[in-house]
């Protein structure tokens, strides 16, 4: 049993390495800088799936299906049929927790509230 698990592991452990270098030749291939533009490239049976997070970026893979799908058969020597573009939906950040303070200790306020005082005289 236990063998049979390792071989799962490592098989997806392999896909995901396999899936991550399609990506970035495909980035190196169209020119895309990963910090910039977020591109992820997805086999799926007899075709690729380009997941990019800007709707400007996809626009301009979409004109570039036939060449993609040329680079990606050659250099793979796979047989996909078409290329998709789709867009990812936008990861909603979590606002930041407000910094909650000690209350100030009583004597510290009055020797505070004495000073104020002083000032406005």
């Amino acid at each position: 049993m236990k063998q049979t698990r390792t071989l799962q592991n490592s098989y997806i452990t392999e896909s995901i390495k396999n899936i991550d270098r399609l990506s970035e030749r495909v980035r190196e291939h169209l020119g895309v800088n990963a910090s910039q533009q977020s591109l992820y490239v997805l086999p799926k049976q007899q075709e690729v799936v380009l997941v990019v997070d800007s709707p400007v970026f996809a626009s301009q893979l979409r004109y570039q299906q036939n060449d993609i799908l040329r680079f990606i058969n050659t250099t793979f020597l796979s047989e996909f049929k078409r290329v998709k573009v789709k867009i990812s939906p936008p990861v909603m950040q979590a606002k930041p927790k407000p910094a909650v303070h000690k209350e100030l200790p009583k004597n510290i306020k009055d020797m505070l509230s004495g000073v104020r005082d002083e000032l406005d005289n």
